[in-house]
């Protein structure tokens, strides 16, 4: 029994959950909502479609989040100057709301990010699969030159080196 509880002790503490980070941003996010509340409130309702984007995105690198995300903030970024540069912050975020070409260019951004990162892994894809086969064209010629140069022996050889015995 004292074996058991000695083993206990000698293992490291568990690394810190997911809910203590949930429930230290809950507490940040609502002491920023306090303090800077027109600045949370265009940025919680402009970067709505980067809130989705973390949800739906299930992979660990989070690749939606960061393509989605930067676009939309850039989207965000014209009004959230108007309203810290403007003369009164209460009545910029009232004239800010219902204006519905600062909602189309936030949104617009944020479905160009979508855009980005739903077309630009396929064309990556079909570059490299290109320069793959380039390569292997290249070796391939490369290995014509060789057998001509050399004769049909050195690629017989090297097949009866590579075959198990």
């Amino acid at each position: 029994m004292a074996k058991a509880d000695q083993a206990k002790q000698r293992q490291p503490a568990p690394p810190r959950s997911r809910q203590s980070f949930l429930v230290w941003g809950s507490i940040i996010f609502g002491l920023l909502f306090l303090v800077a509340l027109q600045t949370m409130t265009l940025l919680l309702i402009g970067m709505m479609p980067t809130i989705v984007a973390y949800i739906i995105d299930r992979t660990k690198q989070k690749h939606a989040v960061l393509c989605v995300g930067g676009m939309n903030f850039l989207g965000v970024y014209y009004p959230l100057m108007q309203l810290w540069t403007g003369d009164s912050p209460i009545k910029e975020l009232s004239d800010l709301m219902p204006d519905l070409i600062d909602f189309l260019m936030i949104y617009g951004a944020a479905g160009f990010g979508w855009l980005l990162f739903t077309s630009i892994p396929p064309v990556v894809a079909a570059f490299l699969t290109v320069m793959a086969q380039r390569r292997v064209a290249t070796l391939r010629a490369t290995q014509r030159h060789l057998i001509e140069e050399w004769g049909e022996d050195i690629a017989a050889s090297s097949d009866e080196e590579e075959k198990p015995a």
